[in-house]
């Protein structure tokens, strides 16, 4: 699947690009932290058609998310959404849990593919 309107708006735009012009083609993102942040970003994700894979520690928002978007997808653990995914963002409330759901057993670490890319986009210090 090739996408040629990019959902990415300002200075990381012409990077991202660049990154699909060089073989790079994002088909599935992952999303973790389904929160008064995350479930907003997730959305907007969905709404513009990108195949998306949610998982929440606490399973709080995912609900709406999936009544809203019929395509989205629900992991059972973080590993699921790495396994998924070649892209994955977390919105998650503090480094403890950045570092848990990264690296922690049955984390990221263990299933993401080569080349994959984890994106933290938690406002909160390192764990």
């Amino acid at each position: 699947m090739v996408r040629t309107r990019l959902p990415f708006f300002g200075p990381l735009a012409s990077e991202v690009t660049d990154r699909f012009r060089y073989g790079m083609v994002i088909e599935r993102i992952g999303f973790i932290g389904i929160g008064i942040m995350g479930e907003p970003m997730a959305g907007h994700l969905a709404a513009a058609g990108w195949p998306i894979c949610l998982h929440d520690p606490t399973g709080d928002g995912i609900g709406r998310i999936v009544a809203a978007y019929p395509g989205v997808t629900v992991a059972a653990s973080p590993a699921e959404v790495g396994e998924r995914s070649d892209i994955v963002i977390t919105m998650l409330p503090d480094g403890v849990v950045v570092q848990a759901v990264a690296t922690g057993p049955g984390g990221l670490i263990e299933t993401m593919r080569p080349g994959a890319l984890l994106l933290d986009t938690s406002s909160a210090q390192p764990g």
